[in-house]
């Protein structure tokens, strides 16, 4: 197999506030204005983009990765959800200091019913819940400033904060603290590219076992029998078209074993994938089987940290574990010069195959009405309840309700 392509090295980013703070210099507080006085901010969808230089620029002071609450990743989704007709209730809270920007959080609000839910902006699609702080010994009261004008929002029941990962800024958030309702949802895989020698993989902890290095040597073999297999750096150029055929290759997948996916379900999550991979975002793999693909990974890098977005594989290749494979070229060749592999939530086998190492994850659910009150444990059985009542139907039944939902979007 050969390797198309190699990324420059960039610093790691896992490990943060260590190791941004040793690959770059130390963050610089951005110009004061002379405005005095801290004031926190309700940014709507109208709004949404007038605080983009002060987001991004907000974005350059983080120690830690945070691409989903960037303006780079929620621009996209809410262009997308106004395209087809569904515009969000975007609530972007902001806090200022002096009149610059030191707190941005990215939430938006929907409804289950008569429940009014305030969320990350991006869900389903968003895959981490978090905020952008301004580093230094204020951010704990910026938090908590912007905390107070949610609880303040009259038409919220209930704030929804999913897949809070340990070390978030969220961590900052102390109002809350005894009177929410807190679960360890889950835990995101991720491996340290930086540890593995060729051959073999891990964070340090965990090596393939022989037995398991050798079963992918010969699915490399059997799939050769089929044509010559490469391993490719997708240019640039080519990434919406690799974009659409990871997604029909995922729609295939998810079809054919009746699984739900709510955000590959979401009828914006195509146009606002489509959208980052135009503008050059995203990193892209490739397996090719003499001129067919036979496995994609899409991901982004942001400071040396990537984050495993899409992976998918034609099943008709399944017999030889093309995504595998796909992996297993992607960590010895590590094309991005990347520090950190993020697997993300939640924690499934073929994650965690090639690591130990993983980021626990939690859920926060905090009612601010009586209704919300009410509301939370009835939400929470039966978000449980669906999962396994969906699990539980047959195949040829939960097939046809997943056209049947694709058909109503």
């Amino acid at each position: 197999m050969r390797s198309q392509g190699k990324g420059a090295e960039v610093p790691r980013a896992f490990e943060a506030s260590v190791s941004q703070r040793r690959h770059r210099p130390a963050a610089q507080a951005l110009p004061r204005h002379p405005e005095a006085g801290r004031r926190v901010d309700v940014v709507g969808f109208e709004r949404f983009a007038s605080i983009e230089a002060g987001w991004r620029a907000l974005a350059g002071l983080q120690d830690r990765p945070v691409l989903y609450q960037s303006f780079d990743w929620c621009h996209p989704w809410v262009k997308a959800c106004a395209g087809i007709g569904r515009p969000l209730d975007v609530r972007v809270v902001t806090v200022r200091e002096e009149g610059r920007l030191v707190l941005v959080w990215p939430l938006a609000l929907s409804r289950l019913g008569p429940i009014r839910i305030l969320h990350a902006l991006g869900e389903p699609a968003t895959q981490y819940c978090d905020l952008l702080v301004e580093p230094g010994a204020c951010g704990g009261d910026y938090v908590d400033l912007a905390w107070d004008r949610i609880a303040a929002m009259p038409d919220v029941d209930l704030v929804h904060l999913r897949n809070v990962r340990e070390g978030s800024g969220l961590d900052l958030l102390r109002r809350i603290c005894l009177r929410k309702f807190q679960r360890s949802a889950d835990a995101a895989p991720y491996l340290r590219l930086g540890s593995c020698e060729a051959g073999s993989v891990g964070d340090g902890p965990r090596d393939r076992s022989s037995r398991s290095r050798n079963a992918l040597r010969r699915h490399r073999k059997q799939l050769a029998r089929l044509g010559p297999v490469t391993f490719e750096v997708v240019d640039p150029c080519d990434h919406r078209m690799a974009a659409r055929e990871a997604l029909a290759l995922k729609r295939a997948w998810l079809e054919t074993r009746g699984t739900l996916s709510a955000g590959y379900a979401h009828p914006a999550n195509e146009p606002a994938i489509e959208d980052l991979a135009e503008a050059g975002r995203f990193a892209v793999t490739r397996l090719r089987v003499g001129a067919a693909t036979a496995a994609i990974e899409i991901g982004l890098v942001e400071a040396g940290h990537y984050y495993s977005l899409i992976q998918s594989y034609d099943q008709a290749f399944a017999a030889h574990a093309p995504g595998r494979l796909l992996i297993w070229q992607f960590i010895e060749e590590n094309p991005f010069g990347i520090e950190t592999m993020d697997f993300l939530p939640p924690s499934l086998p073929h994650k965690i195959e090639w690591t130990d190492a993983s980021v626990p994850v939690r859920e926060f659910a905090v009612p601010l009405t009586s209704r919300g009150r009410l509301a939370l444990p009835a939400l929470r059985r039966l978000k449980g309840g669906l999962k396994r009542l969906h699990a539980a139907l047959p195949l040829p039944l939960r097939r046809r309700l997943l056209r049947l939902a694709g058909a109503m979007d």
